[in-house]
């Protein structure tokens, strides 16, 4: 099984990929399922789950959720929206869903880094290959954040175009969702992925400033 955890819609400010075009394209790149996770916001839940419901693709509810210092934590397997701003609040919020709580890409440059080392141990999971993490230090940084810690590591493409679904993910021999996470964290995947260029990173600021969706 083949999942990419980290993906945006155009939900996402920053992210230009419609629903029905976040799941074609997941088909079509031979991902299994896919963790939808905008920035802040759950509106993209709906519809990308009525997209799913004729393909192939299993759909996991998540959310990026930025935090007041600037942080990041990446909720999946939600079945609400998370509220909270602070870093306990959120996990206390995520447990309550019985939700997984992983660090996205704590070591990338052109993001602020993670601010909670001393609070790792409570997370689920650390993303150790993110393909917008330019630099591979970055991706090294956090596999050796999930070693020192002895969290699984997991991967997805932070997708904010179509183009770029698929491009990591986490592979298991698990056969439906449930598995999924019981192997996750157990850490019995595989890592798998390629990083992205530089360029997609213009996307983000044209999404931004115009109604364009792909």
């Amino acid at each position: 099984m083949k999942v990419d955890m980290h993906v945006h819609s155009k939900y996402s400010k920053d992210a230009l990929t419609k629903p029905e075009t976040i799941i074609k394209t997941a088909e079509k790149t031979g991902v299994d399922a896919l963790a939808l996770t905008d920035h802040d916001t759950i509106a993209g839940w709906e519809k990308t789950k009525k997209a799913a419901e004729d393909s192939s693709i299993e759909l996991i509810t998540g959310q990026e959720v930025k935090l007041k210092d600037g942080s990041e934590l990446l909720c999946v397997f939600l079945n609400k929206e998370i509220k909270s701003k602070e870093f306990h609040g959120v996990i206390d919020e995520v447990r309550d869903q019985d939700g997984l709580v992983i660090v996205p890409h704590p070591y990338g440059r052109l993001r602020k880094t993670f601010k909670h080392k001393k609070e790792v141990s409570e997370v689920d999971g650390i993303e150790i290959f993110n393909p917008r993490c330019y630099f591979n230090f970055m991706n090294k940084q956090a596999l050796t954040l999930a070693m020192e810690f002895d969290k699984p590591g997991t991967a997805g493409s932070d997708a904010h175009t179509p183009l770029e679904i698929g491009r990591a993910y986490v592979k298991t021999k698990a056969t439906d969702l449930e598995e999924f996470r019981e192997k996750l964290l157990q850490g019995e995947t595989r890592v798998k992925g390629r990083r992205t260029s530089p360029l997609f990173s213009v996307f983000n600021q044209i999404a931004k400033i115009t109604p364009i969706e792909w």
